[in-house]
């Protein structure tokens, strides 16, 4: 089983820099090597988990069905660590892992308002950081005045 699962759970969730490893056979491992062509996590992608995490909250979820959190927790920390990005994301992940062993709902709730702020904020200083290539460039084009048929 663990062979069959192996290098799906690597190509998901590679290797994080806490250095946790799997053991797989060597042949397996290397199908689960990414490949050049394979497309990281993106910041709209947490965005939205982010969103629907919330929406879950709103409806009182964490009180009725902590199990589906806890799902979600572990979707947006697998999220966060293949995100590509140079921003290190070590504090998301720590306090994910708060969220993940609280019981109580108000602390619950508490700890998810302080990592979705946190993630915002992360999230936020992506697209400051971002910048065009430079030899980028864009061009507008004015199409109302083409005739559709």
């Amino acid at each position: 089983m663990k062979e069959t699962l192996g290098p799906m759970w690597l190509k998901r969730f590679p290797p994080s820099e806490f250095g946790e490893q799997m053991n797989v056979t060597p042949s397996s491992n290397q199908a689960a090597t990414p490949s050049s062509g394979d497309i990281a996590c993106t910041p709209y992608d947490v965005e939205s988990l982010l969103d629907t995490i919330e929406s879950l909250f709103q409806k009182d979820v964490h009180v009725n069905e902590p199990r589906l959190i806890n799902d979600k927790m572990h979707e947006l920390k697998g999220d966060l660590l293949t995100m590509n990005s140079n921003i290190p994301v070590h504090s998301l992940v720590g306090k994910i892992n708060q969220v993940l062993v609280t019981q109580s709902p108000d602390t619950l709730l508490e700890r998810w308002s302080s990592l979705r702020d946190n993630t915002k904020e992360v999230l936020s200083q992506l697209q400051k950081n971002f910048r065009i290539p430079s030899n980028t460039y864009a061009i507008a084009i004015d199409d109302s005045k083409v005739s559709r048929t």
